[in-house]
């Protein structure tokens, strides 16, 4: 079935900037959901090409009505795409 799809929200991060500031991020429950990023040079890590590093990406909150029938979808991709 065809259908519009309408963005919630997104978030994004460059994984040599994934350095988390946990002072400043948000927690729930103990589990971060929201990290704080500096985005300094000062905070860059570098990466070593084929192996796998964890880059907490903020996910902006936000709130909606899902109505029946309707359905939510979480994409995640490894670029900017719409």
């Amino acid at each position: 079935a065809a259908g519009n799809v309408t963005p919630l929200t997104d978030g994004l991060q460059t994984a040599s900037l994934r350095a988390v500031d946990a002072s400043r991020s948000r927690l729930m429950n103990g589990l971060m959901i929201q990290p704080w990023h500096p985005f300094t040079p000062d905070s860059a890590q570098p990466l070593t090409p084929g192996k796998a590093v964890l880059v907490p990406v903020e996910v902006f909150p936000t709130s909606a009505l899902i109505a029946k029938g309707h359905k939510l979808r979480v994409a995640v991709g490894a670029s900017n795409l719409p």
